[in-house]
């Protein structure tokens, strides 16, 4: 859904809206199938990206959404860290991240 950056990675990051029902497991899912898909090097390319940064999955969530409540399940949570996926939490006005919890950590 979107293509973010900061000073040591771009991220291929999922977003579902404020009140989506879509599981965790879906977000997941979704973004591992796009970055999966992603001719990597062009990516970076095409979007003048330069400095060797990382390439790295994201789901970006609000608080008290289905995703978010899903993230208390250990299982999908071993699943995110094993396809390396990092997860992100919004608050309602979209304006703030929340909560940030990176793959190697989950």
């Amino acid at each position: 859904d979107l293509l973010a950056r900061d000073t040591d990675s771009v991220y291929i990051l999922e977003l579902k809206r404020p009140k989506s029902k879509e599981t965790l497991l879906r977000c997941v899912l979704e973004v591992h199938a796009y970055f999966c898909m992603l001719d990597h090097e062009k990516l970076l390319r095409d979007f003048e990206i330069k400095n060797n940064l990382a390439l790295r999955k994201g789901v970006l969530i609000f608080k008290n959404s289905r995703a978010y409540t899903d993230f208390s399940d250990h299982k999908i949570r071993l699943l995110m860290r094993e396809l390396k996926i990092d997860f992100f939490v919004l608050n309602e006005n979209a304006d703030e991240i929340l909560e940030t919890h990176y793959f190697n950590e989950i």
